[in-house]
């Protein structure tokens, strides 16, 4: 349904509205329509100037048809957007009404532009690559590489993979067939082609023929990144990528032991090992294999941080990403893969499962970050680890109090007193800044029936000494 003239004028120009002053810019207007079309859709005013002020415009005989033959030679595929004129305070203006286009791109004078804030800008070839497949349903591992042979596939690769998908999850496929109908079974060969997936997961060099396709992996003795402690250049193909990676981070993060009951001796990683692997496995399963650049793992003395190339779907945002969401992956064919084998449980539950794994260990919630084309998983220690505690600023007391809820559950003014030796008015400040920062979490009511947890417990579970502890949720 069409906007009313006076909402458009209101709401001022946008990503989906833009005003132009006469049909004089039309080279400009064909812009518009150009990455409206590979956008959302859009409307355009003409004979009105940027900032909402309707200035009219004078419309001739051949005015209307003018434009539209116009926009109709200059677009391809040629575009025809519907125009009227709308009368506003005694004034004629033209309304051009853009919808979005199902298969993209849409190009004006022979360039694909995108619709940015306000602005028009011209997509790079890798732009134009992603829309083209996106809007077709296809992802760009799904697409074949004509002049690679089945030469090129490394039958111990494939064989490995058929073996680890029988165990695993059961799926089984005739490992006597010929390698080519085994791959077509796969959707690996298409049209007697192979498609970059296949190379990816099973090739002889991927990074023959993909040089981005690889993980660049350091160990930083700071945040300044000026001397490496650990650096690797992890390549091959992806299922070794992702056991490479890991094996990396476990290289430099610790290994803890700790003795559970009287006899029973645990080691445990400095991290979780579901949470790390979980960001690895997404990065490399849901990169943008059109940019040129690497997936990065980054180790610093508090955090990992994971960063790979593309972003999250147009309909998948960072608040959408932490709740249960459709899958939506960027390459079905590695997805695909990676299910069979169970590096993927279930679609669309990887982040759920990070999270998860974080929490239950007292870590704090990933951070997840979107900066253009780069998307950003940091995974910080635990919120019990002393490094962590005080670099939040935390002093001594404040460390001690959140072991003693660590052991026991819950802590109250009186025993963080007692515990510390203070006065009841220090005591109060102490606790009401660990509350700030987000570690503690009052509970009950004023007085004496208030009492301090860890933020991010669970309701129901218990201490080492039997009090309740937990995040009502």
């Amino acid at each position: 349904m069409r906007k009313a003239i006076q909402e458009l004028l209101s709401i001022g120009e946008n990503d989906i509205i833009e005003f132009k002053k006469s049909v004089g810019e039309w080279k400009e207007i064909i812009e518009t329509i150009s990455a409206f079309s590979n956008h959302k859709g859009g409307t355009i005013l003409i004979g009105v100037e940027h900032n909402s002020n309707v200035i009219g415009i004078d419309i001739g005989k051949g005015t209307l048809e003018d434009l539209t033959n116009k926009i109709k030679t200059n677009t391809d595929a040629p575009v025809l957007p519907e125009i009227v004129v709308e009368r506003y305070n005694n004034l004629d203006i033209i309304e051009v009404v853009v919808l979005e286009e199902q298969l993209k791109p849409v190009y004006a004078f022979g360039r694909a532009y995108k619709r940015v804030g306000k602005t028009n800008q011209i997509m790079c070839k890798d732009e134009e690559i992603r829309l083209y497949l996106s809007s077709r349903g296809i992802t760009w591992d799904e697409t074949i590489i004509k002049e690679v042979s089945l030469e090129e596939i490394d039958d111990t690769k494939l064989n490995d993979f058929l073996k680890r998908a029988k165990k695993e999850r059961n799926w089984e496929i005739d490992e006597n067939l010929p390698k080519e109908d085994i791959l077509k079974n796969m959707g690996l060969l298409k049209n007697e082609s192979l498609t970059r997936a296949s190379i990816l997961l099973f090739g002889k060099k991927p990074q023959k023929y993909f040089l981005q396709a690889e993980v660049s992996a350091g160990r930083f003795k700071d945040d300044e990144r000026t001397e490496f402690i650990d650096i690797e250049k992890i390549s091959g193909d992806l299922i070794s990528q992702v056991e490479k990676t890991i094996k990396f981070i476990q290289r430099n993060i610790k290994l803890k032991a700790k003795v559970e009951g009287s006899i029973e001796r645990k080691e445990e990683w400095e991290y979780p090992l579901e949470a790390y692997r979980e960001a690895v496995i997404n990065a490399i399963c849901h990169r943008d294999y059109t940019d040129t650049g690497n997936i990065q793992i980054e180790i610093y003395d508090d955090r990992i941080e994971v960063i790979n190339p593309g972003k999250l779907p147009e309909e998948l945002s960072l608040d959408l990403l932490k709740q249960k969401h459709r899958s939506i992956p960027h390459n079905k064919l590695i997805a695909w893969a990676f299910h069979k084998i169970k590096f993927i449980e279930q679609w669309g539950t990887g982040i759920k499962r990070m999270m998860n794994s974080l929490s239950e260990n007292d870590f704090p919630e990933p951070e997840f970050i979107q900066q253009k084309n780069t998307f950003r998983i940091i995974i910080r220690k635990s919120i019990l680890a002393d490094e962590y505690l005080k670099n939040l600023g935390l002093n001594d007391r404040q460390i001690k109090a959140v072991k003693y809820v660590k052991e026991t559950g819950r802590v109250t003014n009186k025993e963080y007193q007692e515990l510390c030796g203070l006065k009841k008015r220090q005591a109060t400040d102490d606790l009401k800044e660990l509350e700030t920062k987000e570690i503690f979490e009052r509970k009950g009511k004023t007085g004496k029936g208030t009492y301090y947890i860890l933020k991010g417990r669970q309701r129901g579970e218990r201490g080492t000494k039997g009090a309740p502890k937990g995040r009502e949720t």
